[in-house]
C-alpha cells in the first residue's frame, strides 16, 4: 500500500484551506465590486437627468427643440451614457438618444457572464408648477466593466500572491514544527530494524515530548531485554559447548563439528589429539592448583596454535585436547603437529614441570571414514607416539591427494582452464514446495577427474590472491545456472579477499543484475575480522542483494555482531544442528536463538541436517528452513 507522509498531508490540507479561503476571498470582492460599480452608475446617471432636467427647463417651456438636442447631443457625444431621452407627458419623445452595447476594456464572455442592472436615472423639467418633460439618463456599462475587469485581475494577483505566501509560510512552519516527528520516525524505523539508540533531544511541543520520551523507554527495555536475553543465550551456549576450566570446547561440541566436517563431501579434514600425561603425579607433587593452572595454560597454548593454524581447538577429556582442521591436506597436517608438539613441550618448560608431565600428538586425515573410525585411527598414532619422549607425534595415515604444493597447483591449472563446477543444495522452508534459494558449491575439477571442494582450496586461494579469480569463475557458473533457472533464487559463498576489492560492489550489479533472486553468504569470523568487507556488503543490500551471515555460532559477541549486522537470513553451524535428539541443552540454546532473531526480523536456517525427524524437530524450535541432504532431492 503506498503511504503519504503527515508532512505533505498536511501542506495538502493547508494549502487547499489557503485555497477555499482565497477563492472566498476573490469571489467576495468581485461582487463587492460589481455592486459598488453598479451603485456609482445609476447614481452618475440619476445626477445627470437632475442637471439635464434643470437645464432643459427653459427651452422647454418654450418649445425650443433645437435647443433641448444641442444640450443632449453635448452629454451623449462624450460616450458616458448608453440612453438620453427626454419625453413629454403625452408620451411624445421631444429628443432620444442611445448607442449599442459596446465595451473594448473587457472580453465578450466576461461581459456576458457579469451583466450589470443598473436603473436608468429619471428627472421632471418643469414650466412653474406644470410638468413640462421627463429625462430619462442611463450611463453606459462600458466604464463599469473595464473598471471591474481591471479590479478582477487586481484582486486575482492578491488572492493568488496570499495563497502562495500562506502556502510557503505553512511549508515552513510544518518543516519547523514536524522536524522532531522526523526524529521520532527515525527512531521508530531503527526500533523496527532492531537499533535501539534513545532520542538524545527531546522535542519541545508537548505532545511530541511525551510520544518521544515514551520511545526512549520503550527502547530502552527492549534493549535491555535483548541484551539480558543475548547474555543468556551465550551463557548457555558456553555451559553446553565449552570446558569450563579452559574455555576451549568440549568434546560434545568437538565430535558434533567433526561430523558436521566430516558430512560435506569432496573434501578431507584432519584432527590432532594432544594427550599430557603426568598430570596426576603433577597434583600430588604440587596440589591441584598448579594442576589446573598447568591444564589452562597448556589449553591457551593449543588454543593458539589452533587458531593460526584455522583451526578449532576442544577438550575432550582430562588431560587430552583434539584440534580439528577443516578442508585441509597432509601438509597442513604436519605443520600442526609440528607447531602443536613444539609449543607444548616449550610451554611445560616455562611451568617448571616438565620433568613430571610429558605430551604426545596423534593425528589422522580423513579418507572418507566416518568420525569414529577417524578418531580411532587418530588414537592409535597417540598410542604410537607415546612410546617415544615427550613431544613426539605421529600421522596415522598420510594424505592419498596431493598436499599443499601440490593443491596449490591444481588451483592455478583449474583458474587457468576453467576447470570450475557447481552443485547445489535447497534452502527448505517449512511445508513448502519449493525452495527458499539454492545454495552453490564450487568444485574444482582436475584432469584425471578428481573433484576437490573448492572450500578445501578456500585458505590457499587467499593467501596466494588467488580467491578473486576463483569467485570470479564461481560468479560466471552462477550467472549460467540462473539463466537456466531464473525463477529460482540462489545463495553464494564469496570470500572476504574479493568482497574487499575496490570497486566489486559495482561490478558485481553489472554482472548479476537478478539482485532480488541473489544472496551473498559470508562467515561472521571472516567478516569482523574486515570491516572494508562488511561496508560492501552494506552497498549491495542497498542494490537489492541479500545477505546471509554463514556458519554462525553464538560465542561471546557474535550476537552483538547480529544486531549490528542485521542479515537477512542466519545459517546456523551444523555442529550445533547435529544430534539434536540427544541434547535437551543445545534445544534451549537453538530455540532461544531463534527467538532472539525473530525479535530483530531476521531469519533463521539449520544446515548440515540429514534426517526428517531432525529437520521436523528444528522446525519445532523455530527455524525458518533446513539445509542439508535430507533435502538435497528437492534440487
Amino acid at each position: 500500500m503506498k503511504t503519504m507522509s503527515l508532512k505533505t498531508l498536511l501542506v495538502l490540507m493547508l494549502g487547499l484551506l489557503f485555497l477555499l479561503l482565497g477563492l472566498a476571498l476573490f469571489a467576495t470582492g468581485l461582487v463587492n465590486t460589481h455592486g459598488f460599480l453598479q451603485r456609482q452608475l445609476h447614481a452618475h446617471a440619476q445626477e445627470t437627468a437632475t442637471t439635464l432636467a434643470l437645464e432643459l427647463s427653459p427651452a422647454l417651456a418654450s418649445n425650443d427643440t433645437a435647443a433641448v438636442a444641442n444640450a443632449v447631443d453635448a452629454l451623449y457625444d462624450s460616450g458616458y451614457y448608453r440612453r438620453i431621452a427626454v419625453i413629454r407627458p403625452n408620451g411624445e419623445s421631444v429628443v432620444e438618444r442611445e448607442l449599442p452595447l459596446k465595451v473594448d476594456g473587457a472580453p465578450e464572455w466576461f461581459i456576458s457572464r457579469v451583466p450589470f442592472d443598473a436603473p436608468a436615472g429619471r428627472a421632471e423639467s418643469m414650466a412653474g408648477w406644470k410638468l413640462s418633460a421627463v429625462v430619462d439618463v442611463a450611463s453606459h456599462p462600458g466604464f463599469g466593466y473595464s473598471q471591474l475587469w481591471q479590479m478582477t485581475w487586481s484582486i486575482l494577483g492578491w488572492t493568488l500572491g496570499f495563497w502562495l505566501i500562506s502556502a510557503l509560510l505553512s511549508v515552513w512552519l510544518l518543516q519547523k514544527a514536524l522536524r522532531p516527528l522526523d526524529r521520532l520516525e527515525n527512531l521508530a524505523l531503527r526500533i523496527g530494524e532492531g537499533k535501539f539508540e534513545p532520542l538524545a533531544e527531546l522535542p519541545r511541543i508537548r505532545e511530541l515530548h511525551h510520544i518521544g520520551s515514551a520511545f526512549n523507554r520503550m527502547s530502552e527495555a527492549v534493549r535491555r531485554m535483548l541484551n539480558a536475553k543475548m547474555e543468556t543465550i551465550e551463557k548457555l551456549q558456553r555451559d553446553l559447548h565449552h570446558d569450563r576450566q579452559t574455555g576451549l570446547f568440549n568434546r560434545a561440541y568437538f565430535l558434533a563439528s567433526l561430523d558436521a566436517a566430516l558430512a560435506i563431501s569432496g573434501t578431507q579434514h584432519a584432527i590432532a589429539i594432544l594427550q599430557l600425561t603426568g598430570l596426576a603425579e603433577c597434583n600430588r607433587r604440587f596440589g591441584r592448583d598448579t594442576g589446573d593452572l598447568v591444564v589452562k595454560f597448556l589449553a591457551d597454548v593449543v588454543e593458539a596454535v589452533a587458531e593460526k593454524t584455522h583451526g578449532s581447538a576442544a577438550r575432550i577429556d582430562g588431560a587430552q585436547f583434539a584440534v580439528l582442521l577443516e578442508h585441509a591436506d597432509a601438509d597442513c597436517l604436519n605443520d600442526l603437529t609440528h607447531h602443536l608438539a613444539q609449543s607444548t613441550v616449550m610451554a611445560l618448560l616455562e611451568t617448571g614441570i616438565a620433568s613430571s608431565c610429558t605430551v604426545h600428538i596423534g593425528a589422522a586425515l580423513s579418507s572418507g571414514d566416518s568420525s569414529t573410525a577417524l578418531l580411532a585411527r587418530a588414537d592409535a598414532a597417540l598410542r604410537d607416539a607415546q612410546m617415544g619422549s615427550s613431544g613426539s607425534f605421529r600421522i596415522a595415515e598420510a594424505d592419498p591427494t596431493p598436499g599443499g604444493s601440490g593443491r596449490l597447483a591444481l588451483l592455478r591449472q583449474a583458474l587457468g582452464n576453467g576447470q570450475v563446477e557447481l552443485e547445489r543444495q535447497p534452502l527448505m522452508c517449512r511445508n513448502a514446495s519449493a525452495p527458499e534459494h539454492y545454495e552453490v558449491f564450487a568444485r574444482i575439477v582436475t584432469e584425471n577427474g578428481l573433484r576437490l571442494s573448492a572450500g578445501a582450496l578456500a585458505h590457499i586461494a587467499e593467501e596466494t590472491d588467488l580467491a578473486p579469480m576463483l569467485d570470479k569463475l564461481v560468479v560466471a557458473r552462477l550467472q549460467e545456472a540462473m539463466a537456466e533457472k531464473p525463477e529460482a533464487a540462489w545463495s553464494v559463498n564469496l570470500s572476504v579477499a574479493t568482497i574487499m576489492q575496490p570497486g566489486f560492489a559495482q561490478s558485481f550489479r553489472h554482472k548479476v543484475p537478478a539482485r532480488s533472486n541473489l544472496a551473498i553468504e559470508v562467515p561472521l569470523n571472516r567478516l569482523i575480522l574486515a570491516p572494508q568487507a562488511a561496508e560492501s556488503v552494506s552497498e549491495l543490500r542497498r542494490d537489492g542483494f541479500r545477505f546471509v551471515l554463514d556458519r554462525f555460532m553464538p560465542y561471546p559477541g557474535a550476537l552483538a555482531w547480529l544486531n549490528e549486522l542485521m542479515p537477512d537470513w542466519v545459517k546456523v553451524e551444523g555442529a550445533l544442528c547435529r544430534r539434536i535428539f540427544d541434547d535437551a541443552g543445545n534445544q534451549a540454546l537453538l530455540k532461544a536463538l531463534c527467538q532472539y532473531a525473530r525479535e530483530l526480523g531476521i531469519r533463521v536456517a539449520a544446515t548440515g541436517v540429514e534426517r526428517e525427524d531432525e529437520a521436523d524437530l528444528l522446525f519445532g524450535l523455530g527455524f525458518d528452513a533446513v539445509q542439508g541432504r535430507v533435502f538435497e532431492k528437492a534440487s
